[in-house]
């Protein structure tokens, strides 16, 4: 198999603002640290397998927060956030940016837009050669398209349901005692992967407040 040089990976996640998401993480960012941290950190496990390990100092990021004139979205379920302070809700876009340790360029966008239980996600390789895209991962219509220097556009579907696979691959890990070669992470790696969205979501506190609290 070739070896695949990645010189720069986008991410995209877009869900909704739904009740069931502020319930995950309290709709606050003192009682989880924000969606980044919730949400985005199964894409940062995947730009670490994908791109190495990120220079931690190069980690820049900027969002939409919730008390800005932009941020008041059409539809947001009603009383989600009532009780919660203006500065303490949840972005409603993060945009971060940084570079692995190997050179590459890496870009990770998370936005709170949708409506309803809406969602989608996109995972795209920039590498010598190819263009590479792992589309909407959480459903039955996952695929990845790969457009080359030579080829016509090579599409490859994935019917399974990912939540049943990894759940199945864990619990035969813990019934036959097999975990090496059936789970692929370490609590250690996972560590710096949490170090990762910590740290996106740490570059957001930094950030200068744009405007007054404009929430309602």
């Amino acid at each position: 198999m070739k070896k695949i040089f990645v010189l720069l990976i986008f991410v995209h996640v877009i869900t909704a603002l739904t009740s069931q998401l502020l319930n995950l993480c309290g709709g606050t960012k003192k009682l989880s640290g924000g969606p980044i941290i919730e949400q985005g950190t199964h894409f940062c496990d995947l730009l670490r397998y994908f791109g190495g390990e990120v220079d931690l100092k190069t980690v820049s990021s900027v969002g939409v927060s919730a008390c800005t004139p932009l941020a008041q979205l059409s539809e947001i379920p009603l009383g989600v956030e009532e009780g919660i302070q203006c500065e303490d809700r949840i972005n409603r876009v993060v945009s971060a940016n940084f570079k692995f340790v190997s050179g590459a360029i890496g870009s990770l966008q998370h936005g709170l837009l949708m409506k309803g239980d809406k969602y989608f996600t996109e995972f795209e390789l920039w590498t010598d050669g190819a263009l590479i895209k792992l589309i909407d991962p959480y459903s039955q219509h996952c695929r990845v398209k790969i457009h080359d220097s030579v080829n016509p556009v090579q599409i490859f579907r994935f019917a399974d349901d990912p939540y049943l696979e990894e759940d199945a691959v864990f619990l035969e890990a813990v019934r036959s005692m097999d975990h090496p070669s059936k789970i692929l992470s370490s609590y250690a790696d996972a560590v710096e992967t949490h170090k990762l969205s910590y740290k996106i979501q740490q570059s957001l506190l930094t950030t200068p407040k744009e405007v007054e609290c404009q929430c309602h």
